[in-house]
């Protein structure tokens, strides 16, 4: 079978629908044009031996042949009627054609649709006049629409919202089974009428609605193992609490329960307590026991926690390291290769609140090989302390949180208090850093949030000399600025969002915006006030002010089997302002390297159509940054080997003119002919736990090449200078 096709269907969905329910389809072909997988197959049998090689090949990679079957064609051909059906064309017809070329197949279905019957009302007959009433008022929130196409899916879909809206208001005992649909297409005009059906759970019985009685909570922990007997029930607000002895907080674990006496069952108070419970690494489990009182109708719940048997954690981890992306300021071409250790000592249940306590050591050494031996390239030590406790401390009596918190359905709340020091030491510079930082994260389904109040960052630098004089005009400049000892005060929210698995098709967006960050305002105001003169400086330290703002947006697509697309989009802006004239090194935008512009190596490109030519080159950094992937990903082993076809494009770019950086900064009239362009192929290694990537990419377009308006296909030494391989882990977006 050479190839099936599907024709007489316009509507994409409908398209991408019935070629998901095609039973019968032809080999594979990667990108739909090479049959790899049956050629696969046929190497494995061409007969001139019998290798582990060939075995592999044919069990692994290669696809039997899909060979011409009436009966085959038929089945699907009833398939995709079916699925027709459910969407609306109760009418539809599909025919097929099979045309033979050379020993080969082409078999054509033809669909004629008719015309599709939509929606003309929607009718309740519900047995119970309460439940009637829940329902009728909830209609507006219906996933059925007058005037829409008739769909099976869409009606399943309600089937689930109804119940779930059911057992949120009470009705413990109601499940789907209790809901069906009728159909009437007796109207004519390819209309219909729809009924909801809600039948009672007897002859003489009715949907009853339940209330929380009472509340337990019980840690199944045996309270000999701590030497103290707390068997016990506490009550905490009317949550009765028993810890058998295990060392946590009565109020600490009630709170985390969402189902409060008196109030009406809700499925989704249930579900809150458990995800809260799970978030709690000291927890390893929880389940639920309900008992019925059918006579009151209440419900008595009781809870039982299973905590983990440590709650002390000790950790080394080492890593090897090898980087195209050196931690030196100046801009190489060799690549980093080193060793790394981390030591981590963390407490799940520092203070019997579920806090957690961490303690970290890290270590690392890097070096690059160059004239037949490894060199010296960097050496860091760090040391950090951190408590996450499991709530948004101090915010957690607002009257906003305390509203809004439950509806919502907040996961992961917590608050974070980090301390740490590091020590660097490579071949440019010494830097010594003490961070700060105290931040509140909180999470629903589809997003995770972290705003962070406080963050002080200090930062103490040594130039080694001769640095700055070995550099070009611009870079010497900018290089004198950057990485001075710095102050940094600032203040951010940050938002992830991802949506992956609400569309049929395997589609989903996600994006991670860093949607402000502000450094140095009230430090500055307290300058002004006590009449200190600009430029201030704290410890004899530089005072940053700036405003920062970066959108990461990427969408995922399943255009056909075996295919996957990835696009990414990156745009963000940092403005100094006030006490500063730039922004801090480690604030500024980079592009090149593996998980950017892969046609370059890390830090070598921009800002602009800025070019330096001395041998020594400041690594390239921006205020402002535009950047863009495409990517196809495509099977070629299954479950081994993918491949993949790219391109990438963007800059990186100065806010304000300096005549020390010429064709370095953002201007409207210009911009668009500074972007850089590269496009490659790649190769994936899919091990499961990880994923191996190489890509090699080739430059289109340098906007610092001063010929060709910046095309340089046409550079006499393109191989030499125009290349690059790039390695990573994971992919690249």
């Amino acid at each position: 079978m050479q190839s099936v096709t599907i024709e007489g269907v316009k509507d994409r969905d409908l398209q991408e629908g019935l070629k998901e329910n095609l039973r019968y389809k032809s080999n594979r072909k990667i990108l739909g044009v090479y049959p790899f997988y049956l050629q696969a197959w046929n190497f494995s049998y061409d007969g001139r031996d019998t290798s582990k090689i060939r075995e592999f090949v044919r069990e692994k990679v290669g696809e039997e042949p899909v060979l011409l079957d009436t009966a085959s064609i038929e089945k699907s051909r009833e398939q995709l009627k079916l699925y027709l059906f459910n969407n609306g064309y109760f009418n539809a017809e599909v025919l097929y054609a099979v045309k033979l070329k050379r020993n080969r197949a082409h078999l054509t279905y033809t669909v004629k649709l008719g015309k599709a019957y939509s929606v003309n009302a929607v009718n309740l007959h519900v047995y119970d006049r309460d439940v009637y009433k829940v329902v009728e008022a909830d209609r507006p929130n219906s996933r059925i629409k007058i005037g829409e196409r008739f769909n099976t899916e869409i009606l399943s879909e309600e089937r689930n919202r109804v119940e779930s809206m059911l057992r949120n208001k009470g009705y413990f005992g109601f499940t789907r089974e209790y809901l069906a649909f009728d159909v009437d297409t007796n109207n004519g005009n390819y209309s219909l009428d729809l009924a909801i059906v809600i039948k009672n759970p007897g002859l003489h019985n009715r949907h009853q609605v339940y209330r929380i009685n009472e509340v337990k909570l019980k840690v199944n922990y045996l309270y000999f193992l701590s030497g103290k007997d707390d068997s016990t029930y506490h009550n905490v607000n009317g949550i009765y609490v028993n810890t058998m002895g295990f060392p946590m907080h009565h109020d600490a674990l009630a709170r985390f329960v969402r189902i409060k006496p008196g109030s009406l069952y809700s499925e989704n108070d249930f579900k809150a307590t458990y995800n809260s419970f799970l978030d709690l690494q000291v927890v390893k489990s929880i389940n639920f026991y309900v008992q019925i009182d059918s006579v009151n109708n209440l419900l008595d719940v009781t809870l039982m926690v299973e905590p983990e048997e440590k709650d002390l954690e000790f950790s080394i981890e080492p890593q090897a390291i090898t980087s195209d992306q050196s931690s030196a300021v100046q801009a190489s071409n060799r690549r980093i290769w080193g060793f790394s250790s981390q030591i981590l000592l963390r407490d799940i249940n520092a203070f019997r609140g579920g806090e957690i306590f961490d303690v970290r050591l890290g270590n690392s050494a890097e070096f690059q090989y160059s004239d037949s031996k490894f060199n010296f390239s960097n050496f860091e030590q760090s040391i950090s302390s951190s408590i996450t406790i499991p709530k948004l401390w101090m915010l957690e009596r607002n009257y906003w949180i305390k509203k809004h918190e439950p509806a919502q359905g907040w996961r992961q709340a917590a608050t974070t208090f980090n301390l740490s020091f590091s020590y660097e030491y490579n071949q440019d510079f010494v830097q010594r850093t003490v961070l700060l930082t105290y931040a509140y994260t909180f999470a629903n389904r589809y997003s995770f949030f972290r705003f962070v109040p406080a963050e002080i960052n200090l930062n103490q630098v040594t130039i080694r000399p001769g640095l700055i004089d070995s550099l070009g005009p611009g870079d010497r400049v900018l290089l004198a600025s950057i990485l001075n000892p710095n102050f940094i005060p600032a203040l951010r929210f940050e938002w992830n969002y991802m949506d992956k698995g609400l569309s049929p098709t395997g589609s989903y967006h996600s994006f991670r915006w860093n949607m402000l960050e502000l450094s140095g305002n009230l430090w500055a105001l307290g300058f002004r006030a006590a009449g200190a003169e600009k430029p201030y400086t704290i410890f004899n330290t530089n005072l940053f002010q700036y405003a920062k703002t970066e959108f990461d947006l990427r969408y995922y697509s399943h255009p056909q089997r075996d295919v996957n697309t990835a696009y990414r989009m990156r745009v963000g802006i940092a403005v100094p302002y006030g006490n500063s004239r730039v922004i801090p090194f480690d604030k500024r935008y980079f592009i090149g390297g593996a998980n950017s512009l892969r046609g370059w190596r890390p830090r070598t490109i921009g800002p602009g159509a800025y070019a330096e030519s001395s041998a020594t080159q400041l690594d390239r950094s921006g205020e402002l940054v535009l950047e863009g992937s495409a990517e196809l990903r495509f099977k070629i082993i299954e479950g081994l080997m993918l491949g993949a076809l790219f391109v990438d494009g963007g800059n990186i770019w100065n806010i304000n003119a300096d005549s020390s950086l010429p064709n370095a900064h953002f201007a409207w009239k210009s911009f668009y002919n500074q972007f850089a362009l590269n496009t490659g192929i790649g190769l994936r290694f899919d091990f499961s736990f990880f994923l191996v990537r190489f890509d090699l990419g080739t430059q289109l377009r340098d906007p610092s090449y001063p010929k060709e308006n910046g095309w340089v296909l046409n550079d006499y030494n393109y191989l030499g200078r125009r290349l690059a391989f790039n390695f990573g882990i994971g992919y690249p977006f």
